[in-house]
């Protein structure tokens, strides 16, 4: 699960148009784990994070794909999509109190196993942090570094040929041509 508080309380926090509410079942069973998962022997957790501009990007494709013909046409017919994109990048970094880039956190790993990742050191160069707390493994991984620390999900899981494939790439989309003129040509300040 993306989200495991949100789920077991039907939280607000999925971002999709077309959100209509967690199946009961899923919901019911997201409940039983937040009540009981200290008892239920190790845990292990992989949160795998990217930089935030390039994830609000992504997102706001993946907000444009959902309703993509009216998405597309407001921006052929004149839209400035750079400034779009620009106001959908002020608007992630002022939701919440660390931002809704960085909210997930708080909201997930701290309400679900009381985890602080801010509170723990993290390898920026190396693109990895590992935290335990009680029954509870938690690996933190960059998505710009996911290649290079495939082997920390392997050992992680004790696991000898473990190989990533990769899925959701953006430049494999049909708005490819779009994503790609973005990331490489919206000037944003101080990038």
């Amino acid at each position: 699960l993306h989200y495991i508080y949100g789920t077991a309380n039907n939280s607000e926090m999925f971002y999709t148009k077309n959100y209509t509410g967690v199946d009961s079942d899923v919901g019911e069973l997201a409940k039983y784990f937040l009540e009981n998962f200290k008892t239920m022997g190790n845990i292990t957790v992989i949160s795998i994070i990217r930089d935030p501009i390039a994830r609000a990007i992504s997102h706001w494709f993946h907000l444009l794909y959902e309703d993509f013909a009216s998405g597309l046409n407001a921006w052929c017919k004149g839209k400035n999509i750079f400034k779009d994109i620009h106001d959908f990048l002020i608007e992630e970094m002022n939701v919440g109190s660390s931002g809704g880039m960085l909210e997930w956190y708080n909201c997930e790993m701290k309400r679900t196993f009381d985890i602080d990742v801010f509170a723990f050191p993290f390898n920026k160069e190396e693109g990895y942090g590992f935290i335990q707390k009680g029954n509870v493994r938690l690996l933190i991984l960059t998505n710009e570094k996911l290649t290079e620390n495939t082997n920390r999900i392997g050992k992680l899981f004790d696991l000898t040929d473990y190989q990533l494939k990769k899925t959701n790439v953006g430049m494999s989309k049909w708005y490819s041509f779009l994503y790609d003129e973005v990331t490489h040509n919206m000037p944003i300040d101080g990038h």
